[in-house]
């Protein structure tokens, strides 16, 4: 609660929850936690109690750094599945191709994904020989 200070624990586990995202409504929550030895994306209802937590990613690498879009429909998130970290989007209307890379380099790593506030743009820092700030602009 902002105005009295008290503090609400939404996460139960032993090992490590950590970079929280709201959607955009505000009822949901996406959030890095370890599970089976790895990072993993999870969503979790704000507003309802008994919805049992939703596990997004579940792969061999690493999946954290969340940002959940301005629609609410597609978050962002860094990955270390293929050897590098990239940013790749999780959509959460097709969940049968929810995911899809947005960028990768054999010699560099992307990471921090940061949505513009109508949502048209996705920004992320390039790291390789050189530090460079990186988007993906929609041009519809």
């Amino acid at each position: 609660d902002l105005v009295s200070g008290e503090k609400t624990r939404l996460t139960e586990t032993e090992t490590y929850s950590c970079s929280p995202t709201w959607s955009p409504d505000g009822r949901w929550l996406a959030f890095e936690e370890i599970l089976d030895g790895k990072l993993n994306l999870v969503i979790r209802s704000i507003i309802d109690e008994s919805t049992a937590p939703v596990r997004l990613t579940n792969n061999g690498g690493n999946n954290f750094n969340p940002a959940w879009s301005p629609g609410g429909r597609e978050i962002a998130f860094d990955t270390d599945r293929n050897g590098r970290i990239e940013i790749w989007l999780a959509n959460l209307d097709a969940p049968d191709q929810r995911f899809q890379p947005v960028a990768r380099a054999d010699d560099a790593d992307h990471t921090s994904p940061a949505w513009s506030a109508d949502g048209s743009a996705l920004a992320w820092s390039k790291k390789g020989d050189f530090e460079e700030i990186q988007a993906l602009f929609n041009r519809d």
